[in-house]
């Protein structure tokens, strides 16, 4: 792997817009973790959230604009919730409309 830690890399050929590493401490240790931005339909994004060398991923945040998406994966720790402006986070059933963290709402 030729990126660095925290680095974003663009295109990086496997299909996905871009990609970033970030380190998460769990239970005292560093655990090396990958952020990766995916193109959905209609220009929408989804920001993962999953292993180093995995296939999957363990949780995402849509967001209807990829600037946005870009810059939550350049600047998230992957600690609580990256930059606002999802409208949805894959694991809790949360949604925003428009984005907007004041009408967040469970959808299940």
């Amino acid at each position: 792997m030729s990126e660095a830690l925290g680095e974003v890399t663009i295109d990086p050929g496997d299909g996905l817009l871009a990609r970033r590493y970030i380190e998460v401490e769990t239970s005292g240790k560093p655990l090396r973790m990958m952020l990766s931005l995916a193109r959905m339909t209609y220009g929408k994004v989804r920001l993962c959230i999953g292993p180093e060398h995995g296939t999957t991923y363990d949780d995402g945040y849509c967001y209807q604009d990829p600037i946005i998406g870009l810059a939550a994966l350049a600047t998230w720790n992957g600690i609580g919730d990256p930059l606002d402006g999802w409208h949805r986070q894959i694991s809790t059933g949360r949604r925003r409309p428009d984005g907007d963290p004041t009408q967040e709402y469970q959808a299940w």
